[in-house]
C-alpha cells in the first residue's frame, strides 16, 4: 500500500499561530503568544496550587513538541534534518545556563530542561519507521488539540483567577483549525492511497 502523505501547509499555519496573540484582555493591554503566555502561567502564583502544578505551562510549552514530531515523523524528511532540527529546538527552550549550577530546584526550569530533552527525543524518534505511519501523525494532530484546549482553559481559569478579564487570541483559534485541517487532509489521503484517487484530493499534499 501506498504510504499517505500529509500535507505541510497546516503545520506552517500552526507555527504561525504560535507567534499570533493566544490570550488577549479586555483592555487590549495584554497579549501575549503561545512562548508568553506559558511563561505568563508559569509566574502566575495560583499555578502552583493547581490541580496539576504548572500544568497550564507544561500543556502550552508542549505544543511547538506536537508540531516538531509531525514535521520530522514524515516519509520526506532525512532522519539528519530531523536530529538538526530537533536539536535547535532542544537549544531554544533551554532553561537560563544558571539553572545548571544554582537553581536545580526551580520547577519552571525544571521543565524546561524536560521539554528540551523530549525535543531531543522527538528527534531521535524519528529515525525509527513505527513513527512515520500515517496513524501516529492522526494520532498527533488529535492529540495537540486536545491539550491545546485544556492548557488554554487552565490558562483563562489563571488569568480570571487574578480578576482579569481574557478572551481566547487568533493564535489560539488558527492553531486548533490548522491541526483540524491537519487531521482531515491526513484521513483523506489515507483513504485514497486504499481505494485509489476516484477523485481529487481536496486538501492536497
Amino acid at each position: 500500500m501506498e504510504r499517505a502523505t500529509f500535507p505541510w501547509w497546516p503545520l506552517a499555519f500552526a507555527l504561525l499561530a504560535c507567534l499570533l496573540p493566544w490570550m488577549e484582555s479586555a483592555g487590549n493591554t495584554l497579549t501575549l503568544n503561545l512562548w508568553d503566555l506559558a511563561e505568563w502561567c508559569s509566574l502566575n502564583p495560583h499555578s502552583q496550587q493547581a490541580m496539576v502544578p504548572l500544568g497550564a505551562s507544561l500543556g502550552l510549552r508542549s505544543l511547538p513538541l506536537f508540531l516538531l514530531a509531525l514535521a520530522v515523523w514524515r516519509d520526506d524528511v532525512p532522519a539528519r534534518l530531523g536530529l538538526t532540527l530537533a536539536l535547535l529546538t532542544a537549544i531554544a527552550v533551554l532553561p537560563p545556563p544558571e539553572f545548571l549550577i544554582a537553581d536545580l530546584a526551580n520547577p519552571n526550569h525544571r521543565q524546561l530542561m524536560a521539554t528540551a530533552i523530549l525535543a531531543l527525543c522527538s528527534g531521535l524518534a524519528g529515525r525509527f519507521r513505527f513513527t512515520r505511519l500515517p496513524l501516529i501523525r492522526l494520532t498527533l494532530a488529535g492529540a495537540s488539540m486536545a491539550v491545546a484546549w485544556a492548557a488554554f482553559s487552565a490558562a483563562l481559569d489563571l488569568h480570571q483567577g487574578l480578576g482579569l478579564e481574557a478572551s481566547p487570541g487568533p493564535g489560539f483559534s488558527l492553531f486548533l483549525v490548522a491541526m483540524l485541517l491537519l487531521l482531515l487532509s491526513g484521513l483523506q489521503n489515507i483513504r485514497a492511497t486504499r481505494t485509489g484517487p476516484p477523485r481529487k484530493v481536496i486538501f492536497g499534499s
